[in-house]
């Protein structure tokens, strides 16, 4: 003999036997017969129940929740018996040995005998049954989660998304049980209970998802709403420090519109904040662009979503797509910015404006050494001689030492050589007469050898002590009287006002020569043969410039303001021509923000800031990364989630390759069919993308689950009821 579960008339389930080849028909008149033959619980009154004492609930809710907890091990021990059973019927013939029965059921006599209520009414099955399964499903989503903990790989994985939202789970097993048994009690069959518990499940899990998402939105939005303005300023200078970005050039406006986007990124489930989007958010709010959650996150599925909805734009002339315009208005932002700082393409002018003030210091000196020679001079004796001898000394040592003897001028030597015979007396005027002559020289000449020989002339002019004369011998004895010579003796005795001064006027020449080649662009801008076209580049611009000779050419050129414009102006045309490329306009021109930031590296921080504030210095390099954010390629592809609408989109873009063929030779198909449809797509593409604060997430939103992922663990606890005859 066979056991089969049936489902009797009062909605309880219990076992009959029947003979082993038995059909269908014949099982359900035995088990008719049995229920006959069973003993009748006495009739109640209309609408009177047993088990509606507290006990019998209890009772009751005990026996579904005990069948619930042991539904994932009556898989398991249902699947081994059902082998033992064909093993026994192979092995010894069928129906015989022992018959290893389904477990939920066993179970349930179990209860039975043990006391417990059994659910005689309508109403106490279908609530069991809500209990049963609920249960279950909870008590599965845990035992999964246990075993995710020990587990790796695509196991893990699917224990894991097992295990995720327990309650909406527990939901939709209570949800499924109530609809699928209320359908058993109104008379339908497997498959009407099957599509009450499939919706019913939804329902419920649906339900349960939705409350936890509002109650998560209001803890999230409660949360942000009480978060201190001093914190979250905090963590917004942290941020924009950590990314390199200068606080000190953020304005209240700009300060505060970052500050409330990062509340609302509070509101959307910020656990962290991206510190690179922020920055990245804070160089387009300083440009007045507009921002987008792709170009926030650079997430390559953002990206690729934000670029396939331009191209679909493009492709159907749709005007009112958002995307495509401020794409262009974002490229117009950044070329504005770049011309708002002034660009100057006169590099003539420019490096004239750079040179002038140089050379009117340069002259403002040599005055003021020019008089201080001519005080000396005016002073008692200030023509009397001068021992050359030092002086000399220092200067043919010098060239012999350096071989640049050879290099040294004609009339420059002449007159040394005049001084050192005695032909040519070496007094104050001579000096200043020689030092001129030498500038002069200096200025004139191109050859290297030539200009180094007369820097050694004039270093030892500068360098070697002058004193006066003092006995008069040799070649000069010659020269002067008696009385000449005892005047001169007379001289050396005087005081030392003359050599003071005339030490003083040393000093201020040396101090205008060490300032002329102090920097190689200072001695550049006091040649006579400089060319103004390049003087910029070759001092500022190129690699070659160091930071400190810029730095001292900029002290030169003080506070100048045409200098200073034109040096600024410069620095800019040479970003824009890197940016957009030499000779085209602003109107027309794609901005590049990888090479805008290139040559900006190239001229580097340490030049920048002797000519641009702090806040300038941020413009230009928010400029260059905003710039190259708008131009980002990713190469990572966008994935389409099933529950999103990127994914309708592109199932509905999928739809378009065979609707519009056909739709096109309908009349009026075109406006009617394909126009609504490219809408609709290109609507669900751009949902989201202006969202920008939702890009400041560390880690972004997880993507909800598919519509029947709740139903999984329910399902496999008794979502699915059982056919009406069971072996």
């Amino acid at each position: 003999m066979a056991r089969y579960e049936i489902t009797a008339p009062d909605g309880t389930r219990w076992e009959v036997s029947a003979p082993d080849d038995a059909t269908q028909d014949q099982v359900l008149a035995h088990a008719q017969q049995q229920w006959a033959a069973k003993p009748q619980q006495p009739a109640q009154a209309p609408g009177a129940t047993r088990n509606n004492d507290l006990a019998s609930q209890a009772g009751l809710a005990l026996r579904s929740g005990v069948k619930g907890l042991a539904a994932i091990p009556a898989l398991g021990a249902d699947a081994l018996g059902g082998l033992a059973n064909k093993a026994q019927d192979l092995a010894l013939g069928e129906g015989r040995g022992y018959r290893f029965h389904q477990t939920l059921p066993a179970l349930d006599r179990l209860m039975t005998r043990a006391g417990l209520p059994e659910p005689d009414t309508a109403l106490q099955r279908i609530v069991g049954k809500a209990v049963e399964v609920g249960t279950g499903s909870g008590a599965a989503a845990q035992l999964a989660g246990k075993a995710a903990q020990g587990a790796t790989g695509v196991t893990q994985q699917v224990l894991q998304r097992l295990a995720e939202r327990p309650a909406v789970q527990v939901s939709a097993g209570v949800g499924a049980g109530l609809a699928g048994q209320q359908a058993a009690e109104n008379g339908a069959g497997w498959g009407g209970q099957f599509v009450a518990s499939l919706l019913g499940g939804v329902a419920g899990g649906g339900m349960a998802s939705g409350v936890q998402s509002l109650a998560e939105s209001a803890r999230r939005s409660l949360s942000a709403r009480l978060t201190p303005a001093a914190t979250i300023e905090a963590r917004v200078t942290a941020a924009l420090q950590n990314q390199g970005i200068d606080p000190r050039s953020i304005n209240p406006a700009m300060r505060k519109a970052l500050e409330q986007d990062v509340r609302e990124a509070m509101k959307a489930g910020a656990e962290g904040l991206d510190e690179a989007a922020l920055a990245r958010l804070a160089d387009m709010r300083r440009l007045g662009m507009t921002p987008t959650k792709g170009r926030v996150t650079l997430d390559p599925i953002d990206v690729t979503r934000e670029q396939n909805a331009m191209r679909l734009a493009a492709a159907t002339g749709a005007r009112d797509a958002r995307l495509p315009q401020i794409a262009q208005d974002n490229n117009q932002r950044l070329l504005s910015a770049m011309e708002n700082l002034g660009p100057l393409n006169d590099r003539t002018a420019a490096g004239s404006a750079v040179i002038a003030p140089i050379r009117a210091r340069d002259a403002s000196m040599q005055a003021a050494e020019r008089a201080l020679y001519d005080r000396a001079r005016s002073m008692a004796g200030g023509d009397i001689p001068l021992n050359p001898n030092p002086a000399l000394n220092n200067i043919f040592k010098s060239l012999d030492d350096d071989l640049k003897t050879p290099f040294l001028p004609e009339g420059i030597a002449k007159v040394l050589n005049e001084i050192q015979a005695g032909t040519r007396p070496f007094d104050t005027r001579t000096v200043d007469v020689l030092k001129t002559m030498l500038a002069t020289a200096q200025r004139g000449s191109a050859d290297g050898n030539v200009r180094r020989a007369l820097a050694l002339v004039r270093d030892g002019l500068d360098s070697a002590p002058l004193q006066p004369a003092g006995t008069v011998t040799g070649a000069t004895a010659a020269l002067v009287d008696d009385a000449t010579a005892a005047a001169l003796r007379q001289r050396d005795q005087a005081p030392g006002q003359l050599m003071d001064a005339l030490n003083e006027a040393r000093r201020a020449a040396a101090q205008r020569r060490g300032w002329q080649e102090s920097a190689p662009g200072i001695t550049r801008a006091l040649d006579d043969a400089i060319n103004p076209d390049a003087f910029i580049k070759q001092n500022i611009l190129s690699p070659s410039a160091s930071a400190r000779d810029a730095g001292r050419l900029r002290a030169a050129i003080g506070e100048a303001p045409d200098a200073l414009q034109a040096v600024r102006g410069t620095i800019v045309q040479h970003l824009k021509d890197a940016a957009i490329g030499r000779g085209n306009q602003a109107s027309t021109a794609n901005f590049s923000g990888r090479q805008w930031s290139a040559a900006l590296s190239n001229i580097g921080d340490a030049k920048l800031r002797l000519f641009f504030s702090i806040d300038e210095l941020e413009q230009l390099k928010a400029i260059g990364r905003a710039g190259t954010v708008e131009t980002f390629q990713p190469r990572g592809s966008a994935v389409n989630n099933s529950n999103t609408a990127a994914g309708v989109a592109g199932l509905l873009q999928g739809l378009s390759k065979f609707v519009k063929p056909a739709a096109n030779k309908l009349p009026f198909g075109a406006s009617a069919i394909n126009a609504p449809l490219d809408q609709i797509t290109l609507s669900l593409i751009e949902r989201g993308t202006l969202r920008a604060p939702q890009g400041l997430l560390a880690g972004q939103p997880q993507q909800p689950r598919g519509l029947l992922d709740a139903l999984v663990l329910p399902g496999t606890v008794g979502l699915l009821p059982a056919p009406p005859v069971s072996p």
